[in-house]
């Protein structure tokens, strides 16, 4: 299937299996946010996109149940998205443009995307793999998640590993694993296998992974505005 087919059929309300192609929603504040899959993240490096069966998914929904169906929270949507204006767009392409996220293919991009820390990912690879659950790595996400709820969100933490803290860090799996975490959105949930887990270890659709770019340079790329409405 192309891109431009799975979007006529978008459009039209039509389910169809659907192979071949992988897509991501942005989201628009301005205009310039229509340019880079990142949409309004600018500092965005890397992201996340949805493989052929997830985007399946998607055929047959309206712009609201789309965004609830990937995982948007309703009240976030409807109280404050939705009320400044935020606009959305499916942006579909070839799934030869992205790779399953396994911890090569995603160190690969993550070294693409931070040449500053190439060598780390050839470093703490295995150790990675080797992790099933790294809850050790994880204990430097804790503090920062329970700061969210009680700090304002641009206070500085130097337990944040930004790239700027990382390189000052001691460079350890931990602290990298942190890194990848905090600034690479490869959560606690990532597992590096190519495919997405809930918090309860139940796995689910594979997982594609690209670094950030514009979106008119991504070869046979197709996109549709999303009219969201709250019901």
């Amino acid at each position: 299937m192309t891109p431009e087919q799975f979007v006529d059929l978008f459009k039209q309300g039509q389910k169809a299996p659907v192979d071949g192609i992988c897509s991501r929603i942005i989201r628009i504040k301005e205009p310039s946010h229509r340019e880079r899959l990142s949409g309004d993240d600018p500092s965005r490096r890397i992201v996340f996109v949805t493989d052929a069966a997830g985007s399946a998914d998607l055929l047959g929904k309206n712009g609201w149940e789309c965004l609830m169906h990937i995982g948007y929270p309703d009240d976030w949507v409807r109280n404050d998205l939705l009320p400044s204006g935020t606009e959305f767009e499916l942006i579909v392409f070839p799934e030869t443009s992205a790779s399953q996220a396994t911890w090569d293919n995603f160190l690969k991009v993550v070294a693409t995307a931070y040449p500053d820390v190439a060598e780390d990912c050839r470093k703490h690879v295995q150790d990675l793999k080797d992790w099933k659950w790294p809850w050790y790595a994880m204990k430097l996400l804790w503090p920062i998640e329970a700061q969210k709820k009680t700090t304002p969100w641009n206070t500085p933490n130097e337990k944040f590993m930004s790239l700027e803290n990382y390189l000052k860090s001691p460079r350890d799996t931990a602290h990298f694993r942190a890194f990848l975490a905090h600034s690479c959105y490869a959560n606690k949930l990532f597992h590096g296998d190519g495919y997405t887990y809930d918090d309860k270890g139940n796995r689910g659709l594979a997982e594609f992974v690209m670094p950030d770019m514009k979106i008119a340079d991504i070869a046979g790329v197709a996109r549709v505005d999303l009219t969201v409405v709250a019901p």
